[in-house]
Formats: C-alpha cells, sequence, structure tokens
C-alpha cells in the first residue's frame, strides 16, 4: 500500500510518502517492509533547484529453516534511516546538470552505531532535451556509486526518454527504464524494470552456537525488479495504484565484514503485489 500528500506552494513541493509492500517466496526466507519519506523541492527563479528528501524504513524478515545456527530472531526486524540531498543547475538552453547524494545507516540496532552501518549512495548526470517539449526527448549521461547487487560500486548512468506518441513515452536506460502509457486523463499504466541492492547489518550474540562467527554480519539483498502498475485518478486529489510485479534473480545471503557468504537464503524468484492510494494538495 502506498499513501502520499503531497503540498505545493508556489515554487515549493512538498511530499509525505507511505508505502506498504510484502514480498512472498516458496523458499526459506520472505519479507515485509513498510516505509516513509518526506521530501522538500524548492524550485527558484534562477538556474538552481534543490531538494531533500528525509526517509525511514522498517522491514520484517521471515525465515523458515534457516539460519537457526545463528539465533536471528523469526521475523526479525531491520531498519535504514537516511537524508537525501540534491541539486539541480540549467545550464545554457537546454542542458542541466544534476546531482544527489544519500547518506542512511541500515542495521537492526541492536548495539550502539558504528561507521560500518554508514551507507553512502548518489549520482550526478548531464541532461539535454531535444527540440520542443512536444514530441518530448531527453539524453542524460553520467556516473552513479551504491549498490546494484553484491556490494557498493561505481557504475555509469544513462538514459534516454522519448514520447512515441501523445499517449506512449519509453524511457530506455541503465540501471532503470520506463514505459509510460496514458489511456486518458483518469487512467494510465506504468512499467517499469531496475537493478535493486542493499544491505543491512545484523548482530549475533556471543552465545552463538556451532561455533559460528558471532558479532556484525551483513543482511545483502538484490534481485532485477520487473513491474507493471495501473494507475487511477478519482478525483483532482485523490488517485490510486495497483502493482503486480517479478524479482528476478532474486537473491539473499549473509555475509561476513570481507563480503565471504556465510550463509545462502536460497532465495527464489518471486511475484509480488502492492495497492496504494495518493492524496495531493495544491495551495
Amino acid at each position: 500500500m502506498n499513501i502520499r500528500i503531497e503540498a505545493q506552494a508556489r515554487k515549493v513541493t512538498t511530499n509525505f510518502d507511505y508505502m506498504y509492500k510484502v514480498v512472498p517466496s516458496e523458499s526459506n526466507f520472505s519479507w515485509a517492509q513498510h516505509m516513509l519519506d518526506f521530501y522538500y523541492l524548492r524550485r527558484n527563479t534562477g538556474n538552481l533547484d534543490y531538494g531533500m528528501k528525509f526517509e525511514f524504513q522498517k522491514q520484517y524478515l521471515t525465515l523458515y529453516d534457516a539460519p537457526k545456527a545463528y539465533t536471528i530472531d523469526d521475523p526479525d526486524e531491520l531498519y535504514r534511516i537516511g537524508v537525501n540531498g540534491s541539486a539541480s543547475w540549467k545550464m545554457a538552453q537546454q542542458w542541466y546538470l544534476n546531482a544527489n547524494v544519500t547518506s542512511l545507516f541500515a542495521s537492526d540496532f541492536k548495539e550502539a552505531i558504528d561507521f560500518s552501518e554508514i551507507q553512502y549512495s548518489g549520482k550526478i548526470f548531464l541532461g539535454i532535451g531535444f527540440g520542443p517539449d512536444t514530441p518530448y526527448q531527453k539524453l542524460k549521461v553520467g556516473l552513479g556509486y551504491g549498490i546494484l547487487r553484491e556490494r557498493p560500486l561505481l557504475y555509469p548512468f544513462f538514459s534516454y526518454a522519448q514520447s512515441l506518441s501523445k499517449k506512449i513515452t519509453l524511457e530506455l536506460g541503465y540501471p532503470h527504464s520506463t514505459l509510460h502509457y496514458r489511456i486518458n486523463e483518469r487512467h494510465y499504466l506504468m512499467s517499469t524494470g531496475s537493478f535493486n541492492g542493499e544491505y543491512t547489518n545484523i548482530h549475533l550474540p556471543p552465545n552463538t552456537p556451532n561455533n559460528l562467527p558471532y558479532g556484525t554480519v551483513r543482511l545483502s539483498q538484490y534481485a532485477f525488479d520487473l513491474n507493471i502498475g495501473y494507475h487511477y485518478k478519482i478525483q483532482p486529489q485523490w488517485n490510486t495504484v495497483i502493482k503486480i510485479g517479478y524479482l528476478i534473480d532474486n537473491t539473499a545471503t549473509i555475509n561476513d565484514r570481507h563480503n565471504n557468504i556465510l550463509y545462502d537464503l536460497a532465495t527464489d524468484p518471486s511475484v509480488y503485489l502492492s495497492m496504494g492510494i495518493t492524496y495531493k494538495i495544491h495551495n
């Protein structure tokens, strides 16, 4: 479920998002997630726009048969708390430069916070729009840093977006692509494909049995998320969405600090379903 409250005052936009998502699995591992975001964007009369986002995420893990030897609670609760800053500089003609940086804590918070629980990600790219607003065309090229699969890395970022008709807009890129189909003013479909990855610290007690390592280990998760959503505008302020997705190469492992796999949770590709509602306030 996704709930959004959005307020716009002249050139200021403020979003409040709540999302609930459940990912079942036929393997020994499934999870549910609550996510709360607060986003602020300031559009200036000059060439610089800037924004900030605060995020809180709580994830419930269900481990059916393993790894019992690690005495991980069933379900365990993991948290991600972070802040994101972004800026966009409008350059000459249709060129612009965009940069954003995220810093967050990812842990079960069963022990005192240390620097190993701080993660950083972000990207910087140069964009250009082609011709008039209709047909829409835009190219973005840059670099990103973050977790797409097993570990944080520097990766190329690019996308090309174009309106193929009055109803269809396609954006092809890496690590994210989108297809938008506008049925009419109140109905539209959106399909996305993206690489998603994250890891979270788990603190194991000294009495962990079987001579297994105790202390801090990491739950690493990654997948390619392919989904399609149906969006319906109930009225100008209210929107609903129903989305079904499929996690390809859905993987979860427990690793040590050196990224060696201590336990493979043997996850399978998984279908998920989410539903939501959006409320917008315009001042």
